[in-house]
């Protein structure tokens, strides 16, 4: 009885965090106008949902605010760098697509498929952000290498990213409390294991 009791406080809380997070993470991606501050946001999110990993104890709206104004300007500069990669593939596949010929009809796909790829390397992009300072190529090339080598834990990373985008669309309430922080989770908690790999197989190295 005491272990049932133990069990639902336990998920009550995780229910209770995520939901605090969401709140924080809408709030101060509306706190920089939304276009500046999804990014340091986001980022922010995802730095607290690893300290919850390390079970470090930290408050999570300071840990939170201090993530958001040290990283502002330079979540900002990767994520415009981000965007702007896929602008780029998007306008160029568009302009493909209406001329004529085989040739550009199948470089329109190849772009198409590049920026389906870019989509997939965001899976691990944030949470490299969250425990390394790498430059912007070096994100772009371990997140590559992460998808290659883990192809499974990729899938399930997309899979359940998919689920819970389907089960926000059939309860939209639900978006207010756990849209980012369900889903940041998921991702974190996912690469969070290789991201020990990797730093484990760099220390007997």
């Amino acid at each position: 009885m005491n272990s049932w009791i133990e069990g639902t406080n336990r998920i009550c809380d995780w229910v209770a965090k995520l939901a605090w997070l969401n709140i924080l993470w809408l709030l101060f991606s509306l706190l920089g106008l939304g276009l500046f501050g999804l990014m340091p946001s986001t980022i922010a999110m995802f730095a607290v949902i690893r300290k919850w990993l390390q079970e470090e104890e930290v408050s999570d709206g300071k840990e939170f605010w201090r993530i958001y104004k040290k990283e502002f300007w330079r979540a900002n500069l990767l994520g415009g760098g981000l965007a702007l990669i896929g602008y780029l593939l998007y306008l160029n596949a568009q302009i493909f697509s209406t001329m004529d010929g085989m040739a550009f009809e199948v470089m329109s796909y190849i772009l198409v498929g590049f920026l389906g790829y870019q989509c997939l390397m965001l899976i691990y992009f944030f949470p490299l952000y969250a425990n390394y300072e790498f430059t912007f190529s070096q994100y772009l090339v371990y997140a590559s290498s992460m998808i290659i080598y883990h192809p499974i834990r990729t899938a399930f990373s997309l899979a359940g990213c998919i689920l819970l985008f389907f089960l926000y669309l059939s309860y939209p309430a639900l978006l207010i409390f756990f849209s980012g922080s369900s889903i940041a989770f998921l991702l974190m908690w996912n690469a969070y294991g290789m991201i020990l790999r990797f730093e484990q197989i760099n220390m007997r190295g």
